[in-house]
């Protein structure tokens, strides 16, 4: 019979090569009732090394150095046309929209033409996108951070602190059921924390399917902030319970 440290060592094991596994799988492979298992897994998230889904447990995949816009750019751009094509069903004419940066939200922005909306941004490259004659584009002052091709700084708090948009449009780099909407920079995690504040309609996240699941180092806000998630196939399905639980709507944008 296995000691728990030796019990939790083993769960580790299996999940660096699955990246989640079931209760009953653990129990089966640890030799241990189904109480046992689920008290080395409260204590291995209580250490920040898995997380607890519902009927098993995932590995916390942690977002440890930043990815170059450029480089964002050019993953997954099936998935980020799909979802940019979709997120306009979400929006009204005259709405007030916060957009951050990321290029998924470029993609969506690209879709707006048929909408009057007034755009309020931190993400630069939005200038180069056409939109409605009658919409109007304000681009947030402050610094411009090259890594990002973001503008971020005081400047930009407090333009977004002076504003109410309707709904809000917002990409992560992580979204975590335990550890909720992350980025990878502190300044990029504050600015769209802002603008979700700021926000008095629909809170909508656009996150592919490879970022469920992944933790960056600065939290943006919990889970129960969003309103609406788009997302791609591939979106794990231990999740859309827990998040329509939480009063979420999910939508698969290429299904």
């Amino acid at each position: 019979m296995m000691i728990p440290s030796q019990r939790q060592d083993e769960i580790l094991k299996i999940l660096d090569t699955c990246e989640k596994v079931e209760l009953s799988n653990l129990c089966k492979r640890l030799k241990a009732t189904e109480m046992t298992v689920r008290r080395d897994l409260i204590h291995l998230e209580q250490k920040g090394l898995l997380e607890r889904i519902r009927g098993g447990a995932a590995k916390i995949k942690r977002i440890n150095t930043e990815t170059l816009f450029e480089k964002k750019n050019n993953t997954m751009k099936e998935e980020k046309k799909a979802i940019g094509r979709k997120v306009p069903e979400l929006i009204e004419n005259n709405d007030t929209l916060f957009m951050n940066s990321g290029s998924t939200v470029l993609q969506v922005a690209m879709n707006l033409k048929e909408l009057a909306l007034k755009i309020i941004t931190n993400n630069p490259m939005l200038s180069m996108v056409t939109f409605n004659e009658k919409s109007s584009l304000v681009l947030l002052g402050g610094e411009f951070r090259a890594e990002s091709h973001s503008i971020i700084g005081d400047q930009a708090m407090a333009m977004i602190s002076q504003i109410y948009a309707t709904k809000c449009i917002i990409g992560v780099d992580g979204l975590s059921l335990k550890y909720g909407l992350t980025n990878s920079t502190f300044v990029e995690a504050s600015l769209n924390k802002k603008m979700i504040d700021q926000t008095r309609g629909k809170v909508i996240i656009v996150a592919d399917h490879t970022k469920i699941g992944k933790v960056g180092p600065f939290l943006t806000a919990p889970i129960e902030s969003m309103d609406i998630l788009v997302t791609t196939k591939g979106f794990p399905e231990e999740y859309f319970e827990q998040l329509r639980s939480k009063g979420i709507k999910i939508i698969v944008a290429n299904e």
